[in-house]
């Protein structure tokens, strides 16, 4: 859902993911917590959301890059 929500530019409560869920009845709200707690200003610093984020937004730039490119997406580092 982070991938998507940086390739989309759009915000992660309108995921395909998140639709899904509550299309089928899912209670959404502690995946909506986890995921609204890696956007929380104080948790930006030395935790392992922070380093996944990261990854994650590195990850995202390249395959957007790639997309908006023609390319065909590969695996990181590819």
């Amino acid at each position: 859902m982070l991938l998507w929500t940086e390739l989309t530019q759009d915000e992660y409560a309108h995921s395909p993911v998140l639709t899904g869920m509550r299309r089928c009845g899912t209670d959404t709200s502690r995946l909506v917590d986890n995921i609204a707690q890696t956007y929380t200003p104080v948790n930006q610093t030395g935790t392992v959301r922070v380093v996944l984020r990261g990854q994650l937004d590195t990850y995202a730039a390249r395959l957007a890059s790639r997309i908006d490119g023609g390319r065909k997406a590969g695996r990181p580092g590819a």
